[in-house]
């Protein structure tokens, strides 16, 4: 029908779920904005996952292993989401199929868990919006991602709009915000791949943001790829602030290779481009 989801926790605040599975979820609306979720939270805070499993949810429009919106501080340790893709539909546009997935939230957080074989067919996008994802976050604040892995999400055919392991995005909302103050720590994206015919389609870590506030410190990524002809490879895609400052911006040094190791001197963290 319209939607279907395992588990569907509204309003809900300070709870706890250890050891859950939520799995073949099958929903058949290509319209509906939450189409099929293993786990679906919304306007919620404080909601605990311990040892989750979420997989093998299918949709024509949008499926997700675990689904948050409008919820706040909400906590992922161990858990896993596999095999949410796209069914019976081709080419759908804006399509999008996620391990994780939040929009809108504050202060959550995802620590060692994993998302594998996220699969959008040929699913087509003019936004940037439509494909396969590890984990998705958009127009969220201070969300975190500690010892996370995401591999093997993508598509097979077509041109998909975008696979990525890692994905802070900015098209939610209006007008659209940024993703703000995230941070990326000691996270793995490999074989993050899609079958497109031109352009950069996949990626590792991507950050959508201007002028960025977030951070991807200590990650691995490896064979994140178009696979068209000519390869395309995007292990790390951030929109890195250049020039003067403005007050939503963190804080950083300009300096000459002569003048660099002032930065010896400064905090411990610090997004720095280097440009010519």
């Amino acid at each position: 029908g319209t939607g279907a989801q395992g588990f569907n926790l509204t309003g809900v605040n300070g709870s706890y779920l250890k050891n859950c599975r939520s799995q073949g979820n099958h929903a058949t609306d290509s319209t509906s904005t939450y189409t099929c979720a293993g786990f679906f939270v919304t306007t919620s805070t404080a909601v605990v996952f311990e040892d989750c499993f979420s997989a093998a949810h299918h949709a024509p429009r949008q499926a997700a292993g675990f689904y948050l919106n409008w919820s706040n501080s909400c906590v992922f340790t161990n858990c896993v989401a596999a095999q949410n893709k796209i069914v019976n539909k081709t080419g759908r546009k804006n399509a999008h199929f996620a391990g994780f997935y939040s929009r809108t939230g504050y202060g959550n957080s995802w620590n060692e868990c994993e998302a594998y074989g996220q699969f959008a067919g040929n699913t087509t996008s003019t936004s940037g919006y439509g494909g396969a994802y590890g984990f998705y976050v958009s127009a969220e604040t201070q969300a975190s991602f500690y010892k996370c892995k995401a591999r093997g999400n993508g598509s097979n055919t077509g041109h998909a709009a975008t696979a990525a392991g890692f994905f802070l995005d900015n098209t939610v909302g209006s007008p659209a915000r940024d993703s703000k103050y995230c941070q990326i720590r000691e996270c793995e994206a490999s074989a993050n791949c899609t079958s497109g015919t031109s352009g950069t389609t996949a990626y590792g870590f991507r950050d959508g943001s201007t002028d960025t506030t977030n951070m991807i410190l200590d990650c691995f990524a490896f064979g994140n790829t178009d696979n068209a002809a000519t390869r395309v490879v995007t292990n790390y895609y951030m929109d890195l602030p250049i020039g003067g400052t403005t007050p939503s911006n963190w804080p950083r040094v300009e300096a000459n290779m002569d003048g660099i190791l002032d930065l010896a001197n400064k905090p411990l963290y610090y997004n720095v481009s280097i440009t010519n």
